[in-house]
């Protein structure tokens, strides 16, 4: 009997390991058993969302290769149905959800059925747009100059040909275009809900162009071009159409200015020729006619330059300079009393308009040159009254960086000074700061461009401007306008957490503002949607903030959550999350509901992976920071790894990030290829001392990597470091404290802080250096000659003899932000004193390389010096075969 049972117990525990193996794969517990090869690299894409559509019915996103054989998917909410559109992209749905329509790399626009599934391909359509009251399509044929229009809802369609521009009316029911046939320009509106009947407004020999409609009226506006027999450039007569024609044509108008013409040149990079919201006014640009007998454009390149020490600007920066003197500026048409008002000039050339377009605040920083006096980049403001066409001083020596921007309504400016926010009330005339009662940091540590502090975030506004909204370094506070209350709406202090609200891909864009910032509106103050961090674990996600200061936590975790798409209710949301070793995917929100909507990479399950963890470690001063450690793919706990350290500023942001494996990558986006090819890699946060950049970060390098070396089992004798331009200084500088890198690999960065400090770089605007030394990421503050022992210490080439680590650098060869001889300083240093070092100069590239067969030429040279200097194989020809002595 004893024998039966212990047969029958032996043969039970067979089964149950046999039922275990064949059934847990099935349960969700997956087996990975492929190693990812070089050859495996195409099957990972990214994908990255497009559009949900109106009401939230359809949604439609990306995947994106590196093989550039993209796909655009398409989405339903509740069915699931998904339609595959390879090589498409920039998708928009019909307002009644039934069509969407997309652009194709194949040279042609299609329009997809929702109901059916029907395609229709549009071949050699170049662009596309919808109407507003979403009935209606058009298709534009850009090389035929021909407009297809087309009513969605019976399927009719009209085709227009010689058309070289058009719009629809904000309504959607008209539909404007220019047309040139026969020898004759003309400018038509379409009635679109009367059989496309056509209304004639101008018809001229002359070329018509720029075509505007108002954003929410009937008008439009355009420009005639003429000639004038002594200038170069073409002049305009501006037309205004308001159920009857207005022109203004400079050459009969006496107040027009003489030497000037109306342009079509952009003065801020976007359009500058509009109507103003009341229809009372239109902007445009003016600028200097050039006479045909000037000469000043082809300057005898045998003239010498003179370089004077008083120059305001340096001699490279007067061409920009120059040209923000005869650029163009904007001027304003008043319909009502026929006045051009000529609202920026030579010395005041950049703008920005409230958005009920009464107000400009006009910039003017020939105050505050030369920038190594001011210790910044700074400008005075003047207010240009329109209605009473008067200009005054608004604010003086304002920081540069920190922007001003309109409320939704144009009553107030919201500008940032003194570590405060504040309003401009255009009613009473006066200034408010409004954030005095915050009890929180609202600022960031350091500013690029100067040494005033600049904000952590920017204001967003109710609709009816009555409450505006400021995030801190933990907490959302709301500004009431009306009774002057301050209300905290959040708890991050307590938790640890930072809550901002989050301006999403639907917030609005202030177009003619001087930064291009987003001016963020928020529609229903009573369900806010925000972001919330956690500032130690980097654990993030999304809530919805209630009127009662209620959280409702729609995702939250350690998790990377992005890229969040609401519909126009809010009752449906579609984001996406990613982690280090898992590929992105979106996510549903609905009725209060969390489900899968698409997963990206369904391949990589099958596969070996990396994971990544957070370190804390401390620097010389005991401040805590932290670090980002990647994991091998085939990591063991019994096995040692070499480790690669990638050192730049602030890193533990792109915590959670999934970074696609490809050999054209650089820096840390090489870090899933590292991990593959079994590396170790950390991402060190440095905290920087001012005046000592370079030590500084030597020490936090060292001390994260000291940290890593004590929490995993990494060979000492297998580190290496690697940084590219600000990161490249900091390995050349650590390398010079330490011998505990066995290998070092440091791309178009600079070696001497003397030279790079008194250098002029295109990259760099053709300022010279010193001012991204003296209040810039370099952090010296001061320029060499008062602090030379300072800017002797913390320049590599200056300690280069204590260089006991094999470098490999690289630059190219046209880098016009940190010249290439800065790479040669330190091969030639080090080649004198005979260490192992090579540098990887390339052609016709730049400060980030370019073309693909370079990119995978230095991804291939990276992966040779540290296998062979970490990992102890054999070095490749290109280290060891050369014309030695």
């Amino acid at each position: 009997m004893a024998t039966k049972k212990h047969f029958l117990v032996k043969n039970f525990y067979l089964f149950l390991v046999f039922f275990l193996t064949m059934v847990c794969p099935m349960n969700g517990q997956t087996i990975k058993n492929k190693v990812v090869e070089e050859s495996d690299y195409h099957l990972w894409g990214y994908l990255k969302q497009d559009q949900l559509s109106n009401y939230g019915k359809w949604a439609s996103f990306h995947m994106s290769y590196e093989s550039n054989k993209d796909t655009l998917f398409i989405k339903s909410i509740d069915t699931h149905k998904l339609f595959a559109i390879p090589n498409g992209y920039n998708s928009k749905f019909s307002l009644d959800e039934n069509w969407v329509a997309f652009q194709s790399y194949d040279g042609y626009v299609g329009l997809l059925n929702l109901r059916n599934g029907k395609r229709e391909h549009f071949e050699d359509a170049t662009i596309y747009d919808w109407s507003n009251s979403g009935h209606y399509l058009s298709l534009y044929f850009q090389v035929e100059k021909k407009l297809i229009i087309r009513d969605i809802r019976s399927g009719f369609s009209k085709t227009f040909s010689g058309i070289t521009d058009h719009h629809f009316n904000h309504k959607g029911n008209i539909l404007a275009y220019i047309q040139e046939m026969d020898g004759m320009n003309k400018v038509v509106k379409i009635n679109l809900e009367n059989n496309f009947s056509e209304h004639p407004i101008y018809r001229s020999p002359d070329k018509i162009q720029n075509l505007k409609l108002h954003e929410t009226k009937e008008s439009l506006i355009f420009l005639e071009e003429y000639s004038h027999p002594d200038y170069i450039e073409k002049s305009h007569v501006i037309h205004f159409y308001n159920n009857k024609l207005n022109s203004y044509d400079p050459r009969l108008e006496k107040d027009f200015p003489k030497d000037k013409y109306v342009s079509r040149n952009l003065i801020i990079s976007v359009s500058d020729f509009f109507i103003s919201k009341q229809e009372h006014r239109i902007f445009f640009p003016i600028q200097k006619w050039t006479r045909v007998s000037d000469t000043f454009a082809s300057r005898n390149e045998d003239q010498v330059e003179i370089w004077h020490y008083k120059d305001t600007e340096v001699f490279p920066r007067q061409e920009n300079f120059n040209f923000s003197v005869i650029g163009a500026k904007l001027a304003a048409w008043d319909l009502k009393d026929n006045k051009i008002d000529e609202i920026t000039n030579s010395s005041q050339g950049l703008y920005v308009l409230n958005e009920s377009h009464t107000h400009a605040l006009i910039y003017s920083d020939s105050e505050y040159l030369p920038l190594f006096k001011h210790q910044g980049l700074y400008s005075d403001v003047y207010i240009f009254d329109l209605e009473k066409h008067q200009k005054s001083l608004f604010l003086d020596k304002l920081n540069l960086e920190n922007p001003i921007l309109s409320s939704p309504k144009g009553r107030y400016f919201n500008y940032f000074r003194d570590n405060n926010w504040w309003i401009y009330d255009l009613d009473s005339q006066k200034h408010f700061a409004i954030t005095k009662a915050i009890k929180e940091k609202i600022t960031k540590d350091f500013s690029l461009t100067s040494r005033e502090t600049i904000p952590l975030s920017f204001p967003v506004w109710s609709r009816d401007e009555n409450e505006i909204f400021i995030s801190g370094v933990n907490n959302i506070w709301r500004m009431n306008l009306i009774n002057s209350t301050t209300a905290q709406l959040t708890n991050g202090f307590k938790h640890g957490y930072s809550y901002e609200i989050y301006n999403g891909p639907r917030a609005s864009q202030n177009a003619r503002a001087i930064h291009h910032n987003k001016v963020s509106i928020i529609e229903n103050p009573k369900e806010i949607i925000v972001k919330k961090t956690s500032l130690q674990s980097k654990f993030s996600g999304f809530e919805i903030l209630n009127e009662n200061s209620q959280n409702e936590t729609l995702v939250y975790g350690d998790i990377l959550t992005d890229e969040l798409f609401s519909s126009k209710n809010n009752k449906t949301m579609v984001f996406r999350q990613q982690r280090y070793d898992q590929s992105p995917q979106l996510k549903l929100y609905k009725d209060g509901e969390l489900s899968d909507l698409y997963q990206s990479n369904t391949h990589e399950h099958k596969f070996y992976w990396g994971s990544s963890k957070l370190i804390q470690y401390k620097d010389s001063k005991n401040k805590p920071l932290q670090g980002i450690l990647y994991y091998p793919s085939d990591y063991d706990s019994e096995k040692q790894y070499p480790l690669i350290v990638i050192p730049y500023d602030q890193q533990t942001r792109y915590y959670n990030q999934f970074i696609l494996p490809s050999m054209a990558a650089d820096g840390e986006l090489l870090t899933s290829v590292l991990n593959l090819k079994g590396y170790f890699v950390l991402l060190p946060d440095i905290n920087y001392e001012e005046g000592n950049a370079g030590i500084s970060a030597s020490n936090c390098i060292v001390s994260a990597t000291k940290k890593a070396m004590e929490l995993e089992n990494i060979n000492p004798n297998g580190i290496g470091i690697m940084g590219h331009s600000f990161g490249a200084y900091e390995t050349y500088f650590t390398i010079t404290q330490t011998n505990l890198f066995s290998a070092a690999i440091a791309g178009s960065g600079f070696s001497d802080l003397f030279t790079f400090s008194l250098s002029i770089h295109p990259g760099f605007r053709n300022h010279p250096e010193t001012n991204y030394f003296e209040f810039g990421q370099i952090r010296m503050n001061k320029p060499f000659y008062e602090m030379k022992d300072l800017y002797l210490k913390n320049s590599p080439i200056f300690q280069s003899d204590k260089i006991n680590t094999p470098l490999l650098s690289w630059s190219g060869k046209n880098d016009s932000r940190v010249f290439w001889n800065q790479s040669l300083y330190m091969y030639l240093a080090l080649r004198r004193m005979e260490k192992e070092n090579i540098m990887l100069i390339y052609p016709n590239e730049y400060h980030v390389l370019t073309k693909k067969e370079n990119q995978l030429d230095l991804t291939s040279k990276v992966l040779d010096w540290f296998d062979y200097h970490l990992k102890g194989h054999e070095p490749k020809d290109w280290i060891t075969n050369t014309n030695q002595y």
